[in-house]
């Protein structure tokens, strides 16, 4: 049980950089086969309100509603809210196995990580070598 907990709670930053969740957010989807386009979606709602909200997807221009992943920072940046599919997460959904990215956003969640909003050095292109030409 421990060693559950620490998996599911554990090895977060108490701060980081959306573009350093974007990273993280390409490489798993390149590893899971996920990409369909040459780019990912990034919305992020207005970043001068009480609470910004993200949303990320592996398609490129998703709508922001319809996206696979969106969680909201507050003024100070920390996560308060994040969403798998349209669904709220929580405790009970890392309990049934959340992995990769989407344990990764949970940890961001339950630790409330701050986000620092670098939106200017968010890359959205996926870099893979699969479709590179080296000739």
């Amino acid at each position: 049980m421990k060693e559950r907990m620490d998996e599911m709670f554990g090895d977060v930053p108490n701060e980081i950089k959306l573009s350093e969740i974007v990273e993280k957010f390409k490489a798993y989807v390149i590893e899971h086969g996920d990409r369909d386009d040459d780019e990912i979606t990034l919305d992020i709602d207005d970043p001068h309100s009480i609470l910004t909200f993200i949303s990320m997807d592996p398609k490129t221009d998703v709508a922001r509603y319809q996206c696979r992943y969106r969680f909201h920072v507050d003024r100070e940046g920390k996560i308060g809210g994040a969403r798998i599919d349209g669904n709220d997460i929580g405790p009970r959904d890392a309990m049934g196995g959340l992995y990769g990215f989407e344990a990764f956003l949970f940890k961001m969640f339950a630790h409330k990580t701050k986000v620092i909003l670098d939106i200017d050095d968010c890359d959205l292109e996926y870099h893979d070598t699969d479709d590179e030409d080296y000739d």
